[in-house]
């Protein structure tokens, strides 16, 4: 949600068929902090991020309950969620706060 409406308040187009790393890949370049477009001090961070929404995108997939899953299924622990939740926030807030700066400039 926070990279589709960062999209269209940036006039980017995309498809409501779009997964979240595709979505964040758009957005990333939109706001221009894609990994591809820094220097080497900041790129390492940023690919952590793309890889944080990958992954953050696999839990969901395979731990998520939208899928329904058997009883012998892998539970995730409130650990899991937390280290999610975390990740998920970090990558909101600064899509968020990219954006804000961006409007001033």
């Amino acid at each position: 949600t926070v990279c589709k409406a960062a999209l269209e308040e940036l006039g980017e187009s995309f498809s409501e068929s779009d997964d979240l790393p595709s979505l964040y890949k758009k957005t990333a370049l939109a706001l221009k902090f894609d990994a591809t477009q820094h220097e080497v001090v900041y790129r390492q961070t940023l690919q952590g991020l793309a890889s944080a929404v990958q992954g953050l995108a696999e839990l969901r997939n395979k731990l998520g309950d939208a899928h329904g899953h058997s009883r012998t299924a892998v539970r995730p622990q409130p650990r899991h969620a937390r280290m999610a939740a975390g990740a998920a926030m970090t990558v909101a807030t600064f899509i968020v706060e990219t954006l804000q700066t961006r409007r001033t400039q």
